[in-house]
């Protein structure tokens, strides 16, 4: 999600007040996520969630260099290679 504010996600992302900090307007303004998909497994094993509380950080086409999403899409490998290995160690034992 590029941009939590604008007015296209409605109240998707918003929290009851009750529910959130006050400062959590101004620290969550952009969001991405990656599942963790381990072997075949169908469902995925987990989520890698990074915010930033910069606008369109995650979805911007405007970005020099590395996309900061293929770092949250290389942890997400990681873990799931982690995953693999263990689920694999736990199998010859």
């Amino acid at each position: 999600m590029p941009d939590l504010d604008d007015p296209a996600v409605g109240t998707t992302f918003r929290l009851d007040d009750a529910l959130r900090k006050p400062e959590d307007r101004e620290r969550y303004k952009s969001i991405f996520a990656v599942p963790v998909q381990v072997g075949s497994d169908e469902l995925p094993w987990g989520v890698v969630l990074a915010t930033s509380n910069v606008p369109y950080h995650f979805g911007s086409t405007e970005t020099n260099g590395v996309d900061p999403e293929e770092g949250v899409r290389a942890l997400a490998g990681v873990i799931a290679l982690a995953v693999a290995v263990c689920r694999s160690n736990n199998h010859a034992s």
